[in-house]
């Protein structure tokens, strides 16, 4: 998880063929320049960095960088009918 206090930023960068995965558990923030509250979810397929901007004091987000196509079947593809 990363944790940040108002006005702090923090990006990461993605290689070739990878996606961002995030989920803003408390606070509020900027998503690559898009404001986001509390428990809103965001999957950013086509950006080679994610910036992350805090917007209230104690933010906190869950991020997963993962590869746009899994070498492994996913969960949704397991459980279709």
């Amino acid at each position: 998880n990363i944790h940040l206090q108002v006005g702090a930023r923090y990006r990461l960068e993605a290689a070739a063929g990878q996606v961002f995965s995030a989920y803003l558990i408390r606070g509020g923030a900027k998503f690559n320049g898009q404001s986001v509250k509390s428990s809103d979810f965001a999957l950013l397929t086509d950006e080679v960095a994610f910036d992350l901007e805090a917007l209230t004091d104690e933010t906190e987000v869950f991020v997963i960088v993962s590869p746009a196509v899994p070498g492994y079947r996913t969960y949704e593809q397991l459980h279709r009918a």
